[in-house]
C-alpha cells in the first residue's frame, strides 16, 4: 500500500478543515437569513442537480455554491424565470408558481435564492385529474408573450429560430455524447440516425413555428398536490423559449399514460412531426447528460428507436 506523504496528509487535512469551515459559515448565514425573514431555521430537504434545498416553515431556500465568485447565469436562472412569471403569467394560474422572495450571498461560498413554500407535496404517481390540471396550466403558460427570450438550461450564445436550433443543438448533443466511454459503435450509429432524422425534418419546417415559454422538466417530482388537487409547479431552472411541442415531447416520455389527457385539456393542436423532432433532440440531451447511468441511457436508446420508426409516417 502506498501511504500518503506527510505533506499530502497535511494538505488533505487542511482541505477538510476549509470545507467544514465553509459549510459551517454557510449554515450560519442561512439561519440568519431565515430569522431575518421571520422563518424558522430551515432543514435540508434535497440535493438538487446544481443546488442544495432547505425547507423553512414559510419559504424554500435554494443554496448555490459560488466559491467566492459572482453567481453564474445558470445559478441565477430560476430567479430570473420566477420574476418573469410574476410579471407575465395570468393571475388565474399564478398561485401554482412559487413567488420569488429574496436573493442573498449568505457567506463567501453560498448564494441563496428564497422562494415561497407552496402547499402540497409531489404525488407518488400522476393521475388523470392532475394531468388535466397540468394541461390547463400549460395552455395559459404558453400564451406568455415572447418579447423576453429565455435561454435553455445550458445557455445560448444568441437568440435562435426553432429551425436553426434543430440544425445546431442535436449536433452538439451528439458530439458530446460520442465522446463518452459508455457509447459504443451501435450507439454511435443510433445517434447518427437520430441527428439525420431531425436534420431532414427540419429542412421542411418553417422558421415561423411559434415559440413559447416551456418549463421543460415536468414530471411527478416537480409537481405539488394536496388532496388530489394540483397546488404547485416547481423547479423552473430548465425553462426555455421553445415550441409547445417540446413540452409535450417530454411529457410523452415521462408520463406516457397521461400526457394525452394533459393535451386534451390544453386545447391547442400540436404538430406530430415537430413533436417527434423535439422528442429525439430531448432524448439525445437526456442521454448526453447522464451517459453512465445505464438504465436511464437505455431508456433513451429505446425511446429514440421507437421515434425513428414513426418517421416513415411523414
Amino acid at each position: 500500500m502506498n501511504w500518503p506523504s506527510m505533506e499530502q496528509a497535511k494538505e488533505s487535512n487542511m482541505t477538510r478543515q476549509t470545507t467544514m469551515k465553509n459549510i459551517t459559515e454557510g449554515v450560519a448565514g442561512l439561519n440568519r437569513l431565515a430569522a431575518k425573514l421571520g422563518d424558522r431555521a430551515p432543514e435540508k430537504n434535497d440535493q438538487g442537480f446544481s443546488n442544495q434545498i432547505f425547507l423553512g416553515e414559510r419559504f424554500v431556500y435554494k443554496c448555490h455554491k459560488t466559491s467566492g465568485q459572482v453567481p453564474t447565469a445558470k445559478q441565477k436562472k430560476e430567479a430570473l424565470v420566477l420574476r418573469h412569471l410574476a410579471q407575465c403569467l395570468d393571475s388565474s394560474m399564478r398561485p401554482l408558481v412559487p413567488e420569488l422572495i429574496h436573493e442573498e450571498q449568505v457567506s463567501e461560498e453560498y448564494h441563496v435564492v428564497v422562494q415561497q413554500r407552496l402547499t402540497g407535496c409531489p404525488p407518488e404517481r400522476l393521475d388523470q385529474t392532475l394531468a388535466e390540471s397540468l394541461g390547463r396550466f400549460l395552455s395559459v403558460l404558453h400564451t406568455i408573450p415572447q418579447d423576453h427570450w429565455m435561454d435553455e438550461f445550458e445557455g445560448e450564445e444568441h437568440r435562435q429560430t426553432f429551425r436553426s436550433y434543430l440544425f445546431d443543438k442535436p449536433l452538439r448533443f451528439a458530439e458530446k455524447l460520442n465522446r463518452s466511454e459508455s457509447v459504443d459503435t451501435s450507439d454511435r450509429e443510433l445517434i447518427r440516425q437520430a441527428v439525420a432524422a431531425i436534420t431532414f425534418a427540419a429542412q421542411g419546417l418553417s422558421d415561423s413555428v411559434p415559440l413559447v415559454l416551456n418549463h421543460k422538466d415536468l414530471f411527478e417530482r416537480n409537481l405539488l398536490q394536496h388532496r388530489g388537487r394540483l397546488t404547485g409547479i416547481i423547479d423552473w431552472d430548465a425553462a426555455q423559449t421553445a415550441p409547445r411541442e417540446w413540452e409535450f415531447a417530454i411529457l410523452r416520455q415521462r408520463i406516457p399514460q397521461f400526457w394525452d389527457a394533459a393535451h386534451r385539456c390544453y386545447g391547442t393542436p400540436i404538430d406530430p412531426l415537430i413533436m417527434d423532432c423535439c422528442a429525439l433532440a430531448q432524448s439525445l440531451r437526456f442521454w448526453k447528460s447522464f451517459p453512465h447511468h445505464a438504465d436511464f441511457a437505455n431508456v433513451q436508446r429505446c425511446h429514440i428507436r421507437d421515434i425513428l420508426r414513426t418517421f416513415d409516417k411523414f
